[in-house]
């Protein structure tokens, strides 16, 4: 899976990225980084970074894709997710992240 912004020049934080599937209430997979080290990086599509640090406002820990020298370019970040036992991905029925762009910029779109 690989989540971000389509645009040339993106900056932001990814926190909760969470995947529902079709049990209310009960049914997700979530990707956390608060039990990351600081410092963990996360691979990417087409080069820049991806690293887990201490978010904005006391938000816990985040993953800070690209910095102010080197914004993404049309590259993402890349998770391995582990489904629930028994869950395909025809299961799931929602995707969720809580995205923080810096700066405003590279907010065109979500792939």
């Amino acid at each position: 899976m690989a989540v971000g912004s389509e645009s040339g020049g993106a900056q932001y934080y990814l926190d909760n990225i969470v995947m529902n599937y079709e049990i209310a209430a009960k049914g997700v997979t979530k990707i956390d980084f608060e039990k990351d080290a600081l410092g963990k990086s996360y691979p990417m599509t087409n080069g820049s970074q991806s690293v887990v640090e201490n978010g904005p406002e006391s938000s816990g820990k985040v993953l800070h894709v690209g910095t102010a020298a080197t914004p993404c370019n049309y590259s993402y970040p890349t998770f391995t997710v582990k489904l629930e036992k028994g869950r395909t991905l025809g299961d799931y029925t929602a995707l969720s992240l809580d995205m923080y762009l810096i700066d405003g910029k590279g907010g065109w779109a979500l792939a």
